[in-house]
């Protein structure tokens, strides 16, 4: 019985772990999107800035 127990809790502790694995995963992958966003979009204004200066003269 006890060794039932046991395998049980062992199981749910694997669970637990594949689950905080794929959560960091997840956060670590939309972190990284979010910064890639981040640098696209500041290229992107510079790169409009920088057209808008060459219309301007």
């Amino acid at each position: 019985k006890k060794s039932n127990s046991d395998s049980v809790f062992e199981k749910s502790k694997i669970n637990l772990y594949i689950l905080l694995k794929l959560f960091f995963k997840h956060a670590i992958v939309k972190s990284a999107n979010a910064d890639f966003i981040c640098k696209h979009k500041v290229k992107n204004s510079i790169k409009y800035h920088l057209i808008s200066k060459q219309i301007g003269r």
